[in-house]
């Protein structure tokens, strides 16, 4: 596999820095790099759903990937925050575990009481109603027992 990689501009030499500054950088036509760009500085071209990660940040030590795009646009990584975050088509998995407690079964079981315990409100408002009925009838004044 060849890669191509296009620097536009001529290098502007920074003194005590080992580095070179050019206009941009392109990379095999699908990686752009380009600091005044209106589309975005760092601009990618993939192919989808092709299995190779878009971005990938691993830790030098330990080898553990730390944050990813995938080919599928998916974003995994740690301690993702921000007010703006927006999920779009999200799946929410139940399953959430702290300390060795799954709270997806917890909830299940709270749900269970939640629906035995309105059968039971249930149960005593029929007989409340029933025992008005009875009530009502016993101290009617046109023959209801003394």
């Amino acid at each position: 596999m060849s890669t191509s990689i296009l620097v536009q501009g001529l290098p502007a030499v920074r003194s005590r820095v080992k580095s070179l500054a050019h206009e941009y950088i392109n990379v095999d036509e699908d990686i752009n790099i380009d600091a005044d760009h209106s589309e975005g500085v760092i601009r990618v071209k993939h192919t989808k759903n092709n299995n190779v990660d878009v971005i990938r940040v691993t830790d030098k030590v330990s080898s553990t990937v730390q944050f990813k795009v995938d080919s599928r646009g998916d974003i995994d990584g740690r301690n993702i925050t921000g007010n703006d975050l927006i999920a779009t088509n999200a799946v929410v998995t139940p399953l959430i575990t702290l300390a060795g407690v799954s709270l997806a079964t917890d909830l299940a079981d709270v749900k269970a009481d939640i629906v035995t315990a309105q059968a039971a409100a249930n149960d005593a408002q029929t007989d409340a109603d029933a025992n008005n009925v009875i009530l009502a009838a016993a101290t009617h004044i046109d023959g209801g027992l003394p």
